[in-house]
């Protein structure tokens, strides 16, 4: 599994993917709005998780606004036919080895 981050052209498929009344509810809605913050903030990152060339998961993370001070996860959505499969650990594992988020307190597990 790689992840990268959200760019303007996931934009169609993550409005499909938050027609989902359930994930609607628990994170949405989303907009424009959300979409033109996510990519550019720069105390955090949304990123995709992807497998065989298709979005699997969408992670949003915040940085520790201490240098060396621990990041968060905010939010992870999985997408609708892979909920209940365990593929939100293996996402999330991704995220911590990704190489593009800054120094953290614990280190960068690997």
């Amino acid at each position: 599994m790689d992840v990268r981050r959200i760019t303007r052209e996931d934009w169609p498929w993550i409005q499909r993917w938050f027609e989902d009344e359930r994930l609607n509810k628990e994170l949405g809605p989303l907009d424009e709005a959300w979409l033109d913050h996510v990519l550019r903030a720069e105390d955090g990152v949304q990123l995709v998780a992807v497998e065989d060339d298709a979005p699997v998961a969408v992670i949003g993370c915040v940085w520790s606004p201490e240098a060396g001070g621990l990041h968060g996860i905010t939010d992870i959505a999985v997408r609708l036919v892979s909920r209940g499969t365990g593929l939100g650990p293996w996402a999330l594992a991704a995220v911590v080895r990704w190489d593009g988020h800054p120094p953290a307190a614990l280190g960068r597990l690997r």
